[in-house]
């Protein structure tokens, strides 16, 4: 654009408005693109098993799959049962 000025073209500012309009939606969709196809890498493997969320430069941080088998491991799979209410064993608590 500033070089078509330069050889003497006239342009209208409500162009140029659009022109540069159209340049900033071109990037905003280009980073999206990438940010997408980041993320799809871990998606695709299924890394996470919960996703809380990204980084700022679009990557994801949670709970890994891995992480999620050590703790169901270690956390008892049914509560007790007394009247209606549910107990918990101290003992077979994590913490």
């Amino acid at each position: 654009m500033t070089e078509l000025e330069l050889l003497g073209y006239k342009l209208k500012d409500s162009y140029k408005k659009q022109l540069n309009q159209s340049l900033i939606a071109r990037q905003k969709h280009t980073e999206r693109r990438k940010l997408e196809k980041e993320q799809k890498i871990y998606d695709e493997d299924n890394f996470f098993y919960y996703i809380e969320g990204y980084t700022g430069s679009g990557f994801p941080y949670g709970i890994t799959r891995e992480e999620m088998q050590e703790i169901d491991q270690s956390f008892p799979s049914q509560p007790d049962r007394k009247d209606g209410k549910v107990f918990w064993d101290d003992e077979d608590l994590p913490f």
